[in-house]
């Protein structure tokens, strides 16, 4: 399920969405005058069917008023002095989910002037302004100013239906030739939560998955972090700023060759900063930010860890669905494949190098092992063998497809031609 904002030419105020049953369902013209609906249940790889329609749009349940949004799910309150998501409350959490013990709220922003980062320097609200009151979304932006920046616009936004928080910002960075950073912060108030960090094929905890000698400093995510414990958490994606800091803001390194001036050990920990920017790097690096920049984040409560669940929301989040005109007797394109169970994600399907096949990936995100098998749709491939990158083809594979925790299998899919 996903929100859809149709970017058209012309505003579409007083048009309704249906879908084939005829059934209106939620939508609203977004404040740039584009016409945006909500999306649901529409199966992988393939397509769902809607229609325009002139007639009152469908008034939602979402709620935005000065510094508060709502929805049926989700309750989230801005700090109207620095801009920060200083309360959010969860139907199922039993919590506040931001960790304010220490003064800061989600999406607090950081400024390091200089190497140091004993005092950081934070955004002051100028205004708050109320983007969509109700129904469909509710949107607050916030209008900052911000140390190191022309100008700092964080939009804050609820979708009905959807359990998530989305955060945009968008930062109109100074040219400061001096050392900077900025970061964003993220306190979650997950008691005794454990942060596990998405990596490539992989999902690590800090400090306790590290190699000895790793960079503790900063490190890298992939797509998502989550913040669980035996209850509820917290899983945070990144579309646009894969670094981060955890537990703290830990900047440059005076003498980066000197190893006793990177952090050792992490303590446990249910805070991160995200490492937006920085001029430390001197080599091979521009010598400023300078410039329009923007930062997404989406954040979804979540009842116990589902290391699968974690890797399809933060997938979901990175491939939006796309929306294409079409006739009304246009036959609806079916899935071009299904995969049964739930532990297995199909991560790409391409073209191969030979005529008539086709690449299918496979990738088991979980921690138990997942048993799938592939159901192609008319007309199926005459043969189907594992593969690899090289997309040879191996040995036959029929019948259900066993792989074992994070493991990939590659298949070759491929036609018998006319």
């Amino acid at each position: 399920d996903d929100m859809v904002v149709l970017d058209v030419d012309a505003p579409l105020a007083g048009y309704v969405v249906k879908n084939l049953d005829g059934n209106v369902i939620p939508s609203e013209q977004t404040p740039g005058g584009q016409l945006a609906f909500l999306a649901t249940q529409v199966p992988p790889l393939g397509a769902k069917r809607y229609w325009i329609e002139a007639g009152a749009a469908y008034a939602g349940q979402a709620r935005a008023e000065n510094n508060v949004l709502s929805n049926e799910r989700l309750k989230v309150e801005i700090d109207s002095q620095t801009g920060a998501i200083a309360s959010v409350l969860w139907l199922n959490a039993p919590v506040d989910l931001v960790d304010t013990t220490s003064g800061n709220g989600w999406n607090d922003y950081h400024y390091v002037a200089g190497r140091v980062a004993d005092e950081t320097q934070a955004s002051r609200v100028e205004r708050l302004e109320v983007l969509t009151s109700g129904g469909l979304t509710a949107s607050i932006a916030v209008h900052a100013d911000a140390p190191g920046c022309r100008q700092l616009i964080t939009v804050v936004r609820l979708v009905e239906g959807l359990e998530r928080l989305d955060i945009i910002n968008a930062i109109d960075k100074e040219n400061v030739l001096s050392p900077e950073s900025v970061h964003l912060g993220f306190p979650f108030h997950v008691p005794n939560g454990e942060m596990r960090i998405n990596i490539p094929w992989a999902v690590i905890r800090p400090n306790e998955d590290q190699l000895p000698g790793s960079c503790k400093n900063y490190l890298t995510a992939g797509r998502w972090v989550d913040v669980s414990n035996g209850d509820f958490g917290v899983t945070w994606a990144t579309l646009d700023a894969p670094l981060i800091q955890v537990g703290g803001i830990h900047v440059d390194v005076d003498s980066p060759l000197s190893s006793g001036n990177w952090i050792r050990h992490l303590e446990p920990t249910q805070t991160l900063y995200s490492y937006l920017m920085n001029n430390y790097w001197e080599t091979n690096y521009r010598a400023s930010q300078e410039g329009l920049t923007t930062f997404r984040y989406s954040v979804w409560p979540h009842r116990q860890y589902e290391q699968v669940a974690a890797e399809r929301f933060a997938v979901e989040q990175s491939q939006p669905l796309i929306a294409v005109p079409t006739r009304r007797d246009a036959p609806v394109p079916a899935s071009r494949l299904q995969l049964s169970g739930s532990g297995v994600v199909a991560t790409i399907l391409k073209p191969g190098e030979d005529a008539g096949v086709r690449i299918l990936r496979l990738f088991n995100p979980g921690t138990e092992p997942a048993t799938t098998t592939v159901q192609w749709s008319e007309p199926a491939p005459s043969r189907i063998t594992l593969s690899s990158p090289r997309e040879e083809a191996g040995p036959e594979v029929s019948g259900p497809i066993e792989i074992p925790p994070l493991g990939i299998v590659t298949l070759r899919a491929e036609w018998a031609r006319n």
